[in-house]
């Protein structure tokens, strides 16, 4: 069965006011407890894959914290999403992102560099508190919660979610413009592909 997605403004985070109730109701925690881990040092663990023969750190949360994001990451995973985007949504993957620029036509393709460490916690914060309108208290306590070290965390089930969300309203610009010159326009993760006839050195300069 299909998960059931809603528009950004029916998300029980929607317009969330109180700390109280997004620990209590929506993460099913006390309040001194969820303030308490949103300040502790010690809520990853941190250590180094290779990836093409060069070590990439990754900063997964312990089991306490992993667990509140799991509950956030089913809150923001019914938010709509755009069309572009085919990581993270159902039914979609980098199959489907290829088959869809497969017609033979001119292709540019650009890369977020280091996407997770450049979605900073004050962009995390600006999702919460201007795309969700929570209150600054409680878009404060869920960017803390949300980030490792000041960014989004490469090892925690929500941050490709959160690095998209954070992200998406310059990437829904991009959108536009690649709609304009009659490209299509798709984003798999950090990967974003425009194929069509204007897709020229520059219109990636544009």
């Amino acid at each position: 069965m299909a998960r059931k997605t809603y528009p950004l403004n029916q998300s029980p985070l929607f317009k969330l006011q109180s700390r109280k109730k997004l620990a209590e109701t929506i993460l099913h925690v006390d309040l001194q407890t969820l303030e308490q881990l949103a300040n502790a040092a010690s809520n990853y663990r941190v250590y180094d894959v290779f990836h093409s023969h060069k070590p990439r750190h990754v900063e997964q949360p312990r089991s306490f914290l992993e667990g509140l994001h799991r509950r956030l990451y089913r809150l923001l995973n019914c938010i709509e999403k755009p069309d572009y985007l085919h990581s993270g949504t159902r039914g979609r993957s980098h199959v489907t992102n290829a088959r869809l620029h497969a017609s033979g036509t001119p292709l540019v393709k650009l890369d977020i560099r280091k996407f997770y460490p450049s979605t900073g916690q004050a962009m995390v914060f600006r999702f919460f508190h201007e795309r969700l309108h929570c209150s600054r208290d409680v878009s404060g306590l869920l960017a803390k919660l949300c980030t490792f070290e000041g960014h989004v965390p490469l090892g925690s089930c929500i941050s490709h979610l959160l690095a998209f969300f954070s992200a998406q309203p310059m990437l829904d610009e991009l959108a536009s413009l690649a709609k304009q010159r009659g490209l299509t326009f798709s984003c798999y993760i950090d990967d974003l592909v425009f194929s069509g006839t204007q897709a020229t050195p520059s219109f990636l300069w544009e």
